[in-house]
């Protein structure tokens, strides 16, 4: 029966969403134009973490680092988070996003730098701050698939209460209060 209902629900869906004209490249660029301060973001950096288990271990991969090794095979071959995979990639963030000891060393440490050891509840970290990005609006390319689907659901979801109401208005309801009051059980 579930299976019966989702299938009717998304032949409903199709049929009155089908006359729904796609939002346009235009319908994106006046978004974004009108809406700037969601786009803005604040200043961030990209980094890569190695996660060890002893400062013993930290202190040997940062010699070997300071030799010129690189630090994502590093981090494939020792680290512990399950990051490594990615060479301990931890994306862009801004300040605020990680725990305070985190941040207290990336956001002073400069681009290209790796960090002393530093100790969380999580164990010994290596830190490299690969980029820093400022302050400002993420450009519209960065952000036109996000606007397009924020616009089209938008529009689905005024389609479908639009269709909704004009089903409300043309069939006659009645509410049988009888059958929704609970019987008691007398005996």
């Amino acid at each position: 029966m579930a299976l019966k209902l989702r299938l009717l629900t998304e032949k409903v869906s199709k049929a009155v969403l089908a006359s729904l004209p796609q939002v346009s490249p235009q319908d994106v660029e006046d978004y974004y134009r009108t809406n700037l301060e969601e786009f803005r973001r604040p200043a961030e950096l990209r980094a890569r973490q190695m996660l060890l288990g002893s400062i013993e271990d930290a202190e040997q991969i940062l010699l070997r680092l300071r030799e010129g090794e690189d630090f994502a095979t590093l981090v494939r071959q020792y680290s512990l988070s399950p990051d490594r995979e990615d060479g301990g990639d931890l994306g862009y963030f801004s300040q605020g996003q990680l725990p305070p000891e985190f941040d207290e060393v990336l956001f002073k440490l400069p681009t290209g730098r790796v960090s002393d050891p530093v100790e969380s509840p999580y164990g010994i970290h290596l830190f490299l701050v690969e980029n820093r990005r400022g302050a400002g609006i993420r450009p519209l390319a960065s952000v036109a698939d996000e606007i397009t689907a924020k616009l089209t659901q938008q529009r689905e979801e005024e389609a479908f209460q639009q269709w909704l109401e004009g089903l409300r208005s043309k069939t006659q309801v009645t509410i049988h209060w009888e059958l929704l009051t609970p019987k008691t059980n007398n005996g």
